[in-house]
Parts: structure tokens; C-alpha cells; sequence
């Protein structure tokens, strides 16, 4: 009689283990695959001003002078988020439309500008962007051709901060914020 169930003890004892088990197992592969793909929301051609949809910048505004913008935006699990977006718009608009994005950053941070510049966007800077986080950003390579002012944080913090490039000889604001 005790046999039998110590044997039956034992026997809903390595149930219990294998459910456990197989439970990790699942919670791990959900985290390791799951939680790394990204979940990529994008435009796949400029969008005509005023549009329905809700704006994709961090003021939920637009430059009053936009006409067409383009965005991307990306979320890997615990693995970072990204916004990108383009506009355009008259260039004393586009420096006013910068200053309101990074005053509604949540951080608000103090930001510095840098006049007479190229694009801080280089094609590898893209490329790693476009493979990190699954977005196709061809409409960024545009922001090559241009001079303008470039905004970032002053206490280059990196992470969360966006970088904004006011294109002025193609007047365009290119905007790239990751974590």
C-alpha cells in the first residue's frame, strides 16, 4: 500500500514537473522570438495634408505650411522603439515646427542647433536603421541633398533624443528619434 502510493505521489510529482517544464519552455520561446520581431507601422508613399489620420510626430501637429509628409515607425518587444518622419513645409515654419517637436519631447531637453550643415543621416546611419528595426526609409536618403540646420540634444544623450535636420535647400524637416 505505501508502494503504490509513493508511486502515485511520484507519478502527478513528474506531471508537474513536465508541465512546469514545457510552460518554460513555451515563455521562452515566446520571449526570445516573440518579443524580437518588429512590429513595423509605415507609409509607403507621402500623405497629402490635411489627412484623417493622426500625426506621427510627438506635438500631434503639423508645420502650418505642410503639405505631404512620410513616416515609419517600429517597436521590437524590449528591443527599442523608432520614429521617423519627414514634412515639408517653408523653412522659418520647419525651424518653429522643430523647436515645438522637441518642446513636446517628454524629457524636455535643452536642445542646440547647428546652422549651415549637411544631414546627420548617412547611408550606413540608414542601413542600420533599416535592418535594426525593419522599416524601409528610402525617402530619409533624400535628406543627402541638402543643406540646413541640424537640432539635437545638447547633453547628447542618444537614446530616446531625436535628431532633427531642417533641410532649407529642399525645405524639409527630417526627423529620427530611437531607443
Amino acid at each position: 500500500m505505501k508502494n503504490v502510493m509513493f508511486a502515485t505521489v511520484w507519478r502527478w510529482f513528474f506531471r508537474l514537473a513536465l508541465c512546469v517544464g514545457a510552460i518554460w519552455a513555451l515563455l521562452t520561446i515566446y520571449i526570445v522570438i516573440g518579443m524580437s520581431r518588429a512590429t513595423v507601422h509605415q507609409s509607403d508613399r507621402w500623405i497629402e495634408i490635411p489627412t484623417t489620420e493622426e500625426p506621427k510626430t510627438l506635438s500631434k501637429s503639423f508645420p502650418t505650411s505642410a503639405t505631404r509628409y512620410r513616416y515609419a515607425t517600429s517597436s521590437i518587444g524590449m528591443g527599442g522603439r523608432f520614429l521617423a518622419y519627414s514634412v515639408n513645409g517653408e523653412p522659418n515654419d520647419l525651424d518653429l515646427f522643430a523647436r515645438a517637436e522637441i518642446a513636446a519631447h517628454w524629457k524636455k531637453p535643452k536642445a542646440i542647433t547647428k546652422d549651415d550643415q549637411s544631414t546627420p543621416f548617412d547611408d550606413d546611419y540608414i542601413s542600420f536603421l533599416e535592418d535594426a528595426y525593419g522599416v524601409k526609409l528610402d525617402w530619409l536618403r533624400g535628406s543627402k541633398s541638402g543643406i540646413g540646420t541640424v537640432y539635437r540634444d545638447s547633453e547628447r544623450r542618444g537614446s530616446h533624443m531625436p535628431s532633427i535636420f531642417v533641410d532649407k535647400t529642399n525645405s524639409m524637416l527630417y526627423f529620427v528619434m530611437t531607443d
